[in-house]
């Protein structure tokens, strides 16, 4: 006969062993969020309104690209703007407004 002591103890290692590589996976699946950017900054904040179809908040985004010389990422920003506005049919003198800061963007580029 095997030793009860002997079992129990194998048998909390290996449990101690489950839960160190579970730890670990979770650990590893798990973001980095020291490194991550934090959704205080304008441009996250704006994008969070964006994912409610906010044209607006993507004008505004549009905006912090170009103030920093972004221009692909500011004409990205408005040609989604227009198709949020389009697939809503929007008014055409709000559709004119993003479409001329588009060609105005376009210019820059």
């Amino acid at each position: 006969m095997s030793d009860p002591a002997r079992v129990e103890t194998s048998f909390v290692t290996k449990v101690i062993v489950v839960v160190v590589a579970i730890g670990a996976l979770v650990s590893f699946l798990t973001p980095n969020t020291d490194g991550l950017k934090r959704f205080d900054t304008p441009v996250n904040q704006l994008f969070l309104l964006s994912f409610i179809q906010n044209p607006e908040g993507l004008y505004m985004v549009s905006e912090i690209w170009e103030n920093e010389k972004r221009y692909d990422f500011a004409i990205r920003e408005m040609r989604l703007a227009i198709g949020l506005l389009e697939m809503h049919n929007a008014d055409a003198t709000v559709l004119k407004r993003y479409k001329d800061r588009l060609a105005k963007l376009t210019a820059k580029e």
